[in-house]
């Protein structure tokens, strides 16, 4: 048996000469409403902690090009 590691490599898709266009999906907004909402209702954090995590935009941290 080989107890080697094995190596796999990813191709490197997201770079400068990606094919097509990039674009925001145009369903965003009414979706992350929803799933916030969503998540509030779950009641998973402290109302201190919810407060927080509402001010966070998770959207914004994908890379832009």
């Amino acid at each position: 048996m080989d107890t080697r590691a094995k190596m796999i490599y990813l191709p490197d898709t997201m770079t400068s000469n990606w094919p097509w266009p990039r674009a925001v999906n145009p369903h965003l907004e009414d979706v992350k409403a929803e799933f916030d909402a969503s998540f509030r209702d779950f009641k998973a954090l402290s109302p201190e902690s919810q407060e927080t995590f509402d001010k966070c935009n998770f959207g914004l941290t994908t890379s832009q090009f």
